[in-house]
């Protein structure tokens, strides 16, 4: 029996020659896919029931109230608007499928069909709204106003806080972004203290690998992009998509031929290890004979720790020194082989473990299981992969006094990377007197997945009410929870200019205060009726959300904090 619904693309041939009814039914089913009206939280469509009489306008905010970083970086709005909110909406199809599905959620009619009907009758099925906000990219010290919205049409006052579960969700696009961007910072500060490479690099120093990590193909879309505000290495593929699609950036993102354990494990057992890592490199030598990519090195990153990490960097790779260093293709473009630990304590695997035994698990599986003497395997532990790697293959010491690995050997560390860990290294190789240009970092769990509202407190509130032509300034003042008080009336986010860090210069004006009527306001029109008002590149974002090296100087000793 032939299915009766159609699953996947539809090929030219099958374009072709269907009818014009066809081609409109399919059309009208991928619009049918998102029913605005029911895009909401379940309980918002019965306040139309419960709002008093005559009330006419609803104006709502967003803010970070609170949280585990100082600020937050917006970004992710201009997505939300294009994909969900501009244009033709709301349609009678729509309003009717709407009203069904709640007459059988809530097991009686409650519908606001009049509010419904009366945006497809007066506005051509558009939302009556205004929203303002701050530009994308922008970092904003948390508890202050970056978007406000507002219903302009008196008969749908209802639909401010409607739209708010879709307005929501930038609550993750924006702690992504802010995310990413202190991992920026640190990458920023140390590079300053330690490296001589070029300042540009540090875009590529981290890099995102939580595709797979993330609970659906959208949230990896859109998170995949907030990451992209800071950094431009990435193996999220459908990150490009969406930043080219709502962004206009052609290519957001760069990534390199790398393994994983299934490769590796392809090549049969531990014993076989030696030739899988000849045979890989012979591969991508040959591949890349005409390769001229405009970083100038051709980037093998290979998961190492399959087996033995140790015996990779200090027997395979040596013993492959030959196939490697030195090596460049046609277009004089070297190979270089990135290390990629991938399991057990980041800061033992990497500088060693100062406190290794005899009877040190490690040890006595590196005796028993590959032949090591118990001088020779506690010598491995003990440097760790950057001492091993510097002796095997030699290092150069730069201007501010920090070691540098041979250029044609880095180091990859891709299992449990969190900002606090990727902090706790960066102090480890300064310790070491390594330059943190060694070693590039990839987040998969944490960086896309590993987030909630909770981390920054963000809430949508109302702060002012108009009820047959009386405005009324509210707020939320809980007395159970000081920090879930809102703020109250019109609201206007300003610079002050106080600070070395442009973050810090934001503060929140209310209507009520006597500098509001005078105060020039960052929010800016970027929706009004069913129209986008403003079109933000990931380029504009990016430099909105730029790290600068004197944002890093400490006011009072002024030197890098």
């Amino acid at each position: 029996m032939k299915p009766k619904k159609h699953f996947g693309d539809y090929t030219d041939s099958e374009l072709k020659y269907m009818s014009p009814e066809k081609l409109i039914a399919i059309i009208k089913d991928v619009q049918d896919e998102d029913n605005f009206i029911i895009m909401t939280d379940s309980y918002k469509m019965t306040h139309h029931l419960l709002y008093p009489d005559k009330l006419e306008e609803v104006c709502s905010y967003l803010e970070p109230r609170s949280g585990e970083m100082p600020y937050t970086v917006f970004f992710g709005l201009q997505y939300y608007i294009k994909r969900y909110l501009a244009g033709i909406r709301i349609t009678p199809e729509k309003i009717e499928a709407a009203r069904a599905k709640a007459k059988a959620h809530f097991g009686f009619d409650c519908f606001d069909d009049e509010m419904w009907y009366h945006i497809w009758n007066e506005h051509g099925g558009k939302l009556p709204l205004e929203i303002k906000a701050v530009p994308e990219g922008s970092v904003v010290r948390i508890k202050n106003v970056l978007m406000t919205i507002r219903n302009t049409d008196k008969k749908c006052a209802a639909l401010t806080n409607i739209t708010e579960t879709i307005l929501m969700k930038v609550w993750a696009t924006n702690t992504v972004a802010a995310y990413v961007r202190i991992i920026k910072e640190l990458m920023v500060r140390y590079h300053a203290m330690t490296s001589d490479a070029p300042a540009f690099l540090i875009d590529f120093m981290h890099h995102d690998f939580g595709y797979r990590g993330a609970n659906s193909e959208e949230s990896a879309r859109i998170l995949g992009t907030a990451a992209l505000t800071s950094f431009k290495g990435t193996d999220t593929m459908g990150a490009l998509v969406l930043s080219e699609r709502y962004y206009g950036e052609p290519m957001a993102g760069f990534s390199v031929i790398a393994s994983e354990h299934s490769v590796m494990c392809a090549y049969g057992s531990k014993d076989e290890e030696l030739e899988a890592y000849r045979s890989i490199i012979s591969k991508v030598k040959a591949k890349a004979k005409n390769f001229n990519p405009i970083s100038g090195v051709i980037i093998l990153s290979l998961v190492s720790d399959t087996f033995n990490i140790y015996r990779v960097c200090n027997d395979i790779l040596p013993a492959l020194k030959d196939e490697f260093i030195g090596w460049k293709n046609d277009h004089g473009i070297p190979l270089k082989i990135v290390v990629r630990p991938d399991s057990g304590d980041p800061r033992t695997v990497l500088f060693g473990d100062k406190k290794v035994t005899q009877d040190t698990n490690v040890v006595n599986r590196m005796v028993t299981e590959y032949g090591e003497t118990v001088f020779s395997a506690m010598t491995m532990v003990e440097y760790g992969v950057f001492r091993i790697l510097m002796d095997k293959f030699g290092s150069t010491t730069n201007s501010k006094g920090y070691k540098v690995l041979h250029p044609q050997i880095g180091v990859l560390q891709g299992d449990g990377v969190s900002m606090n860990v990727i902090a706790e290294i960066y102090v480890c190789m300064a310790e070491a007197e390594l330059d943190t240009m060694n070693l590039v970092f990839g987040s998969g769990g944490k960086l896309l997945q590993a987030h909630d509202r909770d981390e920054q407190g963000y809430a949508i509130k109302a702060t002012h009410v108009t009820v047959d032509g009386k405005g009324v300034s509210i707020e939320k003042n809980p007395i159970t929870d000081k920090d879930k008080k809102s703020k109250k009336g019109f609201l206007k986010l300003v610079r002050t200019n106080e600070h070395k860090e442009s973050w810090k210069n934001f503060k929140t004006v209310q209507s009520g205060d006597p500098e509001y009527d005078q105060a020039e306001d960052v929010l800016d029109m970027v929706f009004l009726d069913g129209d986008l008002y403003k079109d933000f590149t990931l380029m504009e974002v990016r430099e909105n959300a730029m790290v600068s090296l004197e944002e890093l100087v400490c006011e009072k000793c002024g030197s890098i904090a």
